[in-house]
Protein backbone atom coordinates (compact mmCIF):
# COMPACT_ATOMS: atom_id res chain seq x y z
CA UNK A 1 0.00 0.00 0.00
CA UNK A 2 1.54 3.60 -0.92
CA UNK A 3 2.26 5.75 1.74
CA UNK A 4 -0.81 7.87 3.54
CA UNK A 5 -0.62 11.71 1.73
CA UNK A 6 -2.74 13.81 4.05
CA UNK A 7 -4.94 15.71 0.68
CA UNK A 8 -5.89 11.89 -0.36
CA UNK A 9 -8.77 9.41 0.86
CA UNK A 10 -8.97 5.91 1.43
CA UNK A 11 -11.61 4.43 0.10
CA UNK A 12 -12.87 0.68 1.94
CA UNK A 13 -15.78 -0.99 -0.45
CA UNK A 14 -17.80 -3.02 1.99
CA UNK A 15 -20.50 -5.34 1.10
CA UNK A 16 -21.92 -9.36 0.53
CA UNK A 17 -20.46 -9.72 -2.81
CA UNK A 18 -18.34 -11.85 -4.18
CA UNK A 19 -14.22 -10.07 -4.26
CA UNK A 20 -13.06 -9.19 -7.74
CA UNK A 21 -9.87 -7.58 -8.46
CA UNK A 22 -8.10 -4.12 -8.22
CA UNK A 23 -10.37 -1.54 -8.94
CA UNK A 24 -10.22 2.56 -8.89
CA UNK A 25 -12.71 5.40 -7.65
CA UNK A 26 -13.57 5.83 -11.56
CA UNK A 27 -14.99 2.15 -11.31
CA UNK A 28 -17.97 3.09 -9.08
CA UNK A 29 -21.30 5.38 -9.23
CA UNK A 30 -21.93 7.53 -6.12
CA UNK A 31 -25.65 6.14 -5.77
CA UNK A 32 -26.28 8.51 -2.22
CA UNK A 33 -24.33 9.74 1.05
CA UNK A 34 -25.97 6.48 3.41
CA UNK A 35 -24.19 7.96 6.49
CA UNK A 36 -21.65 10.80 7.89
CA UNK A 37 -19.19 10.77 10.93
CA UNK A 38 -16.64 12.86 12.19
CA UNK A 39 -13.92 11.71 10.03
CA UNK A 40 -15.57 9.54 6.88
CA UNK A 41 -18.42 9.18 5.06
CA UNK A 42 -20.22 6.10 4.15
CA UNK A 43 -21.74 6.39 0.16
CA UNK A 44 -24.04 3.83 -1.73
CA UNK A 45 -22.54 2.74 -4.31
CA UNK A 46 -22.89 0.96 -8.04
CA UNK A 47 -19.92 -1.04 -10.08
CA UNK A 48 -20.05 0.36 -13.31
CA UNK A 49 -18.93 -3.29 -14.82
CA UNK A 50 -21.00 -5.44 -12.92
CA UNK A 51 -23.98 -3.38 -11.58
CA UNK A 52 -23.61 -4.21 -8.28
CA UNK A 53 -24.42 -2.45 -5.10
CA UNK A 54 -21.89 -1.61 -2.82
CA UNK A 55 -21.14 0.90 0.93
CA UNK A 56 -18.13 2.75 0.22
CA UNK A 57 -16.74 4.53 3.49
CA UNK A 58 -14.09 7.49 2.73
CA UNK A 59 -12.15 8.05 5.04
CA UNK A 60 -10.13 11.56 5.29
CA UNK A 61 -6.55 10.88 5.27
CA UNK A 62 -5.66 14.19 6.97
CA UNK A 63 -8.12 12.99 10.17
CA UNK A 64 -5.97 9.76 10.09
CA UNK A 65 -2.89 11.24 10.04
CA UNK A 66 -3.32 14.45 12.04
CA UNK A 67 -4.67 12.16 14.57
CA UNK A 68 -2.10 9.05 14.31
CA UNK A 69 -5.03 6.48 13.67
CA UNK A 70 -3.42 4.97 10.48
CA UNK A 71 -2.77 1.75 12.75
CA UNK A 72 -6.54 1.47 13.70
CA UNK A 73 -7.66 1.65 10.22
CA UNK A 74 -4.96 -0.78 8.88
CA UNK A 75 -6.18 -3.54 11.86
CA UNK A 76 -9.83 -2.47 10.78
CA UNK A 77 -9.14 -2.98 7.10
CA UNK A 78 -7.44 -5.94 8.26
CA UNK A 79 -9.74 -8.04 10.13
CA UNK A 80 -12.50 -7.38 7.67
CA UNK A 81 -10.60 -8.75 5.16
CA UNK A 82 -10.48 -12.22 7.13
CA UNK A 83 -14.48 -11.99 8.57
CA UNK A 84 -17.02 -14.15 6.77
CA UNK A 85 -19.66 -14.09 9.26
CA UNK A 86 -23.72 -13.53 8.11
CA UNK A 87 -24.13 -10.52 9.93
CA UNK A 88 -20.93 -8.73 9.20
CA UNK A 89 -20.03 -7.23 5.95
CA UNK A 90 -17.01 -7.83 4.53
CA UNK A 91 -14.58 -6.11 2.86
CA UNK A 92 -13.92 -6.65 -0.99
CA UNK A 93 -12.09 -3.35 -1.94
CA UNK A 94 -9.56 -1.28 -0.24
CA UNK A 95 -8.19 1.47 -2.44
CA UNK A 96 -6.60 5.60 -1.96
CA UNK A 97 -6.68 8.11 -4.42
CA UNK A 98 -3.03 9.25 -5.30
Amino acid sequence: MPPLNETDELHIIYSSYVKENEVCLEDFEIIKVIGKGGFSKVLEVRKKSSAAIYAMKIIKKSFVIGNNKVKEIMIERHILTKMNHPFIVQLHYAFQNV
